[in-house]
């Protein structure tokens, strides 16, 4: 399992790219707002895990492809709205 160095913040970034794109995307997950439901590891395995305490961490640092709508899937079903994924650094 990947570990987030989150010990300063509360919130994990992974940069993502779509096909064919320049413009980095990031995956953004609130670890203070994540209830720990798992909808995102469950969405995207490839992308997400939880830790010990079933918080979201991010797995990817740069998903392509098909993850990248993955990544949007798992912020559609986040029933705690901890998942976004943000153009710029900037969240939708």
């Amino acid at each position: 399992m990947y570990r987030c160095d989150t010990a300063s913040t509360s919130t994990a970034h992974t940069h993502c790219r779509s096909p064919g794109e320049g413009t980095p995307r990031k995956i953004i997950v609130d670890r203070g707002r994540c209830i720990g439901s798992g909808t995102c590891a469950l969405t995207a395995p490839q992308l997400f895990d939880q830790d010990e305490e079933r918080i979201s961490v991010v797995l990817e640092s740069e998903p392509t492809g098909h993850r990248v709508g993955d990544a949007r899937a798992a912020e559609r079903v986040c029933p705690a709205g901890a998942v976004r994924i943000s153009e710029t650094g900037r969240p939708r």
